[in-house]
């Protein structure tokens, strides 16, 4: 069985490629559905394609289907982790799941890789930021929430969130927003902290179609 298996594997490789291809340019026009019916007949030919599990996993990003996009993730970063969008993807997915703290392995994970990933500083810079605010809407009072992550605490958190912010503020200027630069604001500033409102969980899309 594992002879016909490997005698199949040119084959098989090849026609996972064309339907992923497919899937690709349904995707790139909008249709995702047709996007998502390639990726799993491509998936069929060849499960260890790392390529189509990062694409599958973003179909379910865009579907919002958090946990079944994660799991897609996953698998393509243990196929191939040297594919740098999955890491991304995969934090994006853990923040808007608000699972802070996998969130920043993700990026932490990314950035050991890829040192010059603004968006991973990105991902990492906010779940530190939501983790120090406490869980409640509009203004708050007060110093950060008393926390610890990474043997980090408090005010020192806070100095780390703001270092990654501003690395993915330099790295891609053109995607930084006002909601981001108050996030930047929260953690530098102590006193503007009970007048600054509590902001929400947003992402930056990571979509990349690699051949």
């Amino acid at each position: 069985r594992r002879r016909a298996w490997l005698e199949r594997l040119p084959e098989a490789a090849v026609l996972s490629y064309i339907d992923r291809t497919f899937g690709s340019t349904s995707a790139m026009q909008g249709d995702w559905q047709s996007a998502s019916e390639s990726w799993s007949a491509s998936l069929e030919h060849f499960p260890l394609n790392a390529t189509t599990q990062f694409f599958k996993g973003c179909f379910h990003l865009e579907r919002r289907e958090l946990q079944s996009a994660e799991c897609c993730l996953l698998k393509a970063i243990a196929l191939d982790p040297d594919f740098k969008l999955p890491y991304l993807a995969l934090g994006n997915s853990l923040l808007q799941q608000r699972r802070f703290e996998p969130a920043i392995e993700a990026a932490v994970a990314c950035l050991e890789r890829f040192p010059d990933t603004p968006i991973a500083q990105f991902i990492a810079g906010q779940a530190i930021y939501h983790i120090l605010r406490p869980a409640t809407v509009g203004p708050v009072r007060g110093a950060v929430a008393v926390v610890a992550v990474g043997g980090l605490h408090g005010e020192e958190l806070a100095e780390c969130a703001h270092h990654a912010l501003g690395l993915a503020k330099r790295g891609v200027p053109e995607v930084w927003a006002k909601a981001d630069e108050r996030m930047l604001e929260f953690l530098a500033e102590p006193s503007l902290r009970s007048s600054l409102p509590r902001e929400v969980v947003h992402v930056w899309r990571v979509y990349g179609w690699r051949p």
